[in-house]
């Protein structure tokens, strides 16, 4: 069931088009179910902040990736990468559905 919280929520950060297959039944009850318990744990206002703060990065200002080093295996460059994580030195971001185009990336 569609929450009034939720319909609020979509209709305020213009995504209530995620719920098209729920409302036409086209979407099983599982998956409803499923599609429904997500979308009820995202913070809209929160990604909102987030994606503006986003377009306020210059992406040609970014330093560019070092050259690969070369490391015989994965048993050699694992724990270094997992030190690197740890220390914070470095991030990864995964861009979907169209995101990536929307925040002005390409490839």
């Amino acid at each position: 069931m569609i929450t009034s919280q939720l319909r609020a929520d979509l209709t305020e950060y213009n995504q209530l088009h995620t719920i098209t297959a729920v409302e036409s039944g086209e979407a099983s009850q599982s998956e409803a179910a499923c599609l429904l318990d997500d979308l009820g744990k995202v913070d809209f206002r929160l990604l909102k902040e987030l994606v503006g703060k986003s377009e306020e990065v210059n992406p040609e200002e970014w330093s560019p990736v070092p050259s690969p080093v070369q490391i015989a295996s994965e048993a050699a460059w694992y724990p270094t990468g997992l030190q690197a994580v740890a220390s914070g030195e470095v991030a990864a971001c995964v861009l979907a559905g169209g995101l990536g185009t929307r925040l002005g990336l390409s490839g």
